[in-house]
């Protein structure tokens, strides 16, 4: 763990492409009130690409090429919670010579006092200790927290956790596959958590039986090989694993982690991949306008693989380097004594996809009951004045921290620095929430404020430093803030996937897609000549692009995506459904998805979504969903929003597109 720390403050005072002259500063950021150190402050030499980050100490560590930046440029200095503030490099020189401390001054001080006091105890929780075990062996990944607060640990790869907790306290402790359990606090602690063996019996009943990934033999471009022998991401469905309702290899390919430069999860087929059927290659001008259901019958398939463009275009050359899918048939996996044909059963009529609801819109549903006292206010001042009644139940049961989401989006329409204001709320009272602060970041972005969410992205880097995620979203967000050279080194990170206690393979079809990106709208920002030329594809672009992200990797929500057709397909998230996928994001540490609609029927889509959340809480699961058209082109347009999963009651329409 302390490793891949010491690599994220590394990683945030990138880059140095040269040795040059260069100008080291070592200083402290300090609070102005207070005169304690501020963690988390983020330093960036403005329209440089050159930055970095305080520690919980509050210094920091920054080095300029003294060539490259002159007196008039300016640095920003930011922290969530504290007012910016922008100078001179000639002014900041100035100040240092004097003293090696800087000074930001708190939004107001009660921001200042609590963030402080929860913020600033040092980096571990103290108070309880303990393991958590199930069947015997300890759980990595096991969430523990202190029932009606925001304090919440996740236990290491060891089971062990600590806690920010008194004896007496009532912790609350689950697992992705366990009965949750509530167990007063004590200060060392062995938890016991029993197996749901009802979810493993439904799970057994539907695939017979869940071989270990490490076990199974894979078909890739060079034969049979075992998962754990793969140097690659790649991913695999056999017959058995098809739905009985996939009626299309869409469908088929939605059972399928996200992986690669290919997206499984695509809407179609038609965006540039070869497809290999029984060692007989397609490329992709000859799959044909039906796609892979226009070669033959999915009822047909023995296996399905999907492997990414850098290993296809080795194997079959230019054909390959937009990925490659391997099929074989039944017939050929008979035929070479894999596959032992079964006798003609009566079975069940296959229901058909036809999409026949007409759901309530997302927008349309009824408003908090906060929300609607606040719309009767006239003026501003007056909805000022009732938030502030209002702000001194955000702790209780009914009220939590999407009431600080909604009254933000509220005030948007009054004033957009008070709607962040309002926002920030939410680390003054979850200075070290991971669940809280990725909601607070997805807010700040929502609303435009890149830089708060930035701050934000960089304490959550900070505090998970093994999650997988905690890298992607460092590189979408310096992608996002113009900061090219930070987001295309930890994209580069991820695809080779050789960080020592990080395991990228999870995400790596998602950060592909944002580095072709990087590439096709920002190529002269970046040092590119190394990368492989599958990756340099210039005319690469995606019609439409959505990428999905939740704050608990827990999350349970069917998303159905409907076509002009009103043909439907649904990506379920459930431990029913897809428990594999969902250990695998909670071991790796990440939470996302991504789905693109490429050169296929035009009209309207919507997206629909059904949410299994549960009760509501004060730290609800939010999704964040992001809508591109025209992905990696000049014309490139983005769309944001916030859904509280908790809030969903019934299956609603979170989008209508037209494609």
């Amino acid at each position: 763990m302390k490793t891949v720390l010491s690599y994220f403050l590394a990683l945030l005072s990138l880059p140095m492409l040269a040795q040059m002259n260069v100008v080291t500063i070592d200083a402290y950021v300090l609070d102005g009130s207070t005169q304690r150190p501020i963690e988390f402050v983020n330093i960036n030499v403005l329209d440089r690409d050159m930055g970095t980050i305080t520690t919980s100490d509050g210094k920091f560590h920054l080095e300029i090429i003294e060539d490259q930046i002159g007196p008039q440029d300016q640095i920003k200095l930011a922290a969530l919670g504290y007012a910016p503030k922008t100078m001179s490099m000639e002014r900041l020189y100035n100040l240092l010579e004097k003293n090696n401390i800087l000074y930001l001054n708190p939004y107001n001080e009660s921001i200042s006092q609590e963030t402080l006091k929860n913020a600033n105890q040092g980096s571990k929780a103290k108070g309880v200790t303990g393991v958590v075990m199930a069947e015997g062996a300890p759980i990595q990944g096991a969430t523990i927290r202190v029932k009606g607060s925001y304090k919440q640990v996740k236990t290491d790869a060891d089971g062990k956790f600590e806690i920010d907790a008194l004896s007496g306290d009532v912790l609350q402790v689950d697992y992705l596959t366990t009965f949750p359990k509530e167990v007063s606090a004590q200060p060392n602690m062995n938890i016991a958590l029993t197996v749901d063996g009802e979810l493993l019996e439904q799970v057994t009943l539907k695939s017979e039986k869940r071989e270990f990934l490490s076990d199974r033999n894979i078909e890739t471009a060079y034969g049979k090989k075992k998962f754990d022998r793969l140097g690659y991401r790649a991913a695999q469905i056999t017959y058995d694993e098809i739905s009985a309702g996939a009626l299309t290899f869409e469908q088929a390919l939605l059972r399928l982690p996200t992986i690669g430069v290919v997206n499984p999860t695509s809407i179609n087929l038609s965006n540039g991949r070869a497809v290999v059927i029984d060692d007989m290659v397609y490329g992709p001008d000859q799959v044909g306008p039906g796609g892979l259901n226009g070669l033959l019958d999915i009822n047909n398939v023995y296996s399905m693989t999907v492997i990414p463009g850098i290993v296809g275009s080795t194997r079959y050359g230019t054909l390959g380097r937009n990925g490659v899918i391997i099929i074989r048939t039944k017939t050929y996996a008979a035929a070479q004594g894999d596959y032992k044909p079964e006798a003609k059963q009566e079975t069940a009529l296959v229901t058909g996809n036809n999409y026949n609801q007409s759901l309530v819109m997302i927008d349309d549903l009824p408003k908090s009951d906060y929300i609607a006292r606040l719309n009767q206010a006239n003026s501003f001042e007056a909805a000022k004045s009732i938030y502030d009644q209002q702000r001194s139940l955000a702790n209780s049961a009914a009220y939590g921290i999407d009431f600080f989401v909604n009254a933000s989006k509220y005030f948007e329409k009054w004033d957009m620095d008070f709607a962040a204001e309002v926002a920030r709320e939410i680390l003054n009272i979850a200075p070290k929430n991971d669940k809280a602060l990725k909601t607070l970041a997805y807010r700040l972005e929502d609303m435009g404020d890149l830089e708060g969410a930035k701050a934000a992205y960089q304490r959550l880097a900070l505090l998970n430093p093994s999650d997988a995620q905690s890298f992607r979203d460092l590189a979408y967000i310096y992608k996002e803030t113009g900061e090219y050279t930070k987001a295309f080194a930890l994209y580069k990170r991820i695809l080779a996937n050789q960080t020592d206690g990080v395991d990228f393979s999870g995400i790596q079809g998602v950060a592909e897609a944002e580095l072709r990106q990087l590439l096709a709208n920002h190529k002269d920002k970046v040092y590119y000549k190394d990368l492989p030329n599958s990756l340099l594809q210039t005319d690469w672009k995606r019609d439409i692009r959505i990428v999905f992200e939740w704050n608990d990797p827990a999350a349970e929500f069917d998303i159905q995506f409907v076509d002009p057709t009103k043909k439907y397909f649904t990506y379920k998230h459930t431990r029913f459904d897809n428990l594999d996928q969902m250990e695998d994001e909670y071991t790796k540490g990440y939470a996302i998805e991504q789905f693109e609609i490429d050169d296929s029927v035009s009209g309207n889509w919507l997206i629909n979504i059904e949410s299994l959340a549960g009760d509501a809480s004060i730290n609800p699961v939010y999704l964040k969903y992001t809508v591109y058209t025209n992905y990696g082109k000049s014309n490139e347009t983005k769309e944001t929003g916030l859904v509280n999963l908790s809030d969903l009651k019934q299956k609603v329409t979170l989008k209508q597109l037209r494609y």
